[in-house]
C-alpha cells in the first residue's frame, strides 16, 4: 500500500480509486506517493491526445497533464469529489480542459477557436451539452457572443469543458459555487431568450 516503503511489486501493482483517495488524505508520503502513481499510471493520456489535440507539442500536452494531476490532488485535499465518476475519468476530462485552453491561448485566431475544439461525447448532459457536441455548435456560438463574455465563459466551462462550479467560481472570480449556480441559471436563461426558446 501507499502508507508502506515501495516494493518492487508497487510498480505493477492497480490501486483502486478508494485507496489512492484514502492514501491522499492520510497525507505526507503516503499522499505523495500515491500522487505520483495516478500521474505515472495515466501518462498514456498524454501519447493518446496527441492525435485529438494535434496542434499542441508534446510538451504542451505534458504541462496539460502534470496541471491535471495537480487539479485532481487539490480536489480530493478539498473533499470536492463526490464519487460520481472514477479518478481516470475525472483525470481525463481535466486533461482535455486544460488542453482546451492551451489551444484557445495559442490561436492565431481568437474567433476562430471553436473549430479547434474536439467532441467530447461524455458530457452530453442537457440541451447546451447536446448542441455543442453536434455540428450545431456553430450555429450556437453568435448567440453565445451576445450573451456576454462571462456568461458564455460559464456556460462553455460547466457544460461543455466540464469544470465544476467550484472551479468557474475560481476562473471567473466569483465569490463562490452558489454565486456560480445562480450566474449559470441566469446565462442559460438568456441564451434560450436569445435563441428564442422558452
Amino acid at each position: 500500500m501507499f502508507g508502506r516503503k515501495k516494493s518492487s511489486s508497487d510498480s505493477t501493482k492497480r490501486f483502486t480509486d478508494e485507496e489512492v483517495l484514502k492514501a491522499c488524505k492520510a497525507g505526507g508520503a503516503s499522499r505523495e506517493r500515491a500522487i505520483s502513481y495516478l500521474y505515472k499510471q495515466y501518462m498514456g493520456f498524454v501519447y493518446d491526445a496527441q492525435k485529438k489535440f494535434h496542434q499542441l507539442s508534446l510538451d504542451d500536452l505534458r504541462d496539460a497533464y502534470g496541471e491535471a494531476v495537480v487539479g485532481l490532488s487539490r480536489q480530493i485535499d478539498n473533499e470536492v469529489l463526490r464519487g460520481e465518476s472514477s479518478l481516470s475519468t475525472y483525470l481525463f476530462r481535466s486533461f482535455s480542459n486544460r488542453c482546451v485552453d492551451k489551444l484557445r491561448r495559442n490561436a492565431s485566431n481568437k474567433a476562430d477557436w471553436v473549430s479547434q475544439i474536439p467532441k467530447l461525447p461524455d458530457l452530453a448532459r442537457n440541451m447546451l451539452e447536446e448542441m455543442v457536441l453536434t455540428e450545431k455548435f456553430q450555429a450556437l456560438a453568435p448567440y453565445l457572443k451576445k450573451i456576454g463574455e462571462k456568461c458564455r465563459q460559464i456556460l462553455l466551462d460547466a457544460e461543455y469543458y466540464g469544470y465544476s462550479l467550484e472551479e468557474i467560481a475560481v476562473r471567473t472570480g466569483s465569490k463562490n459555487a452558489g454565486t456560480v449556480s445562480s450566474l449559470k441559471h441566469r446565462c442559460m436563461k438568456r441564451l434560450r431568450e436569445e435563441m428564442g426558446i422558452t
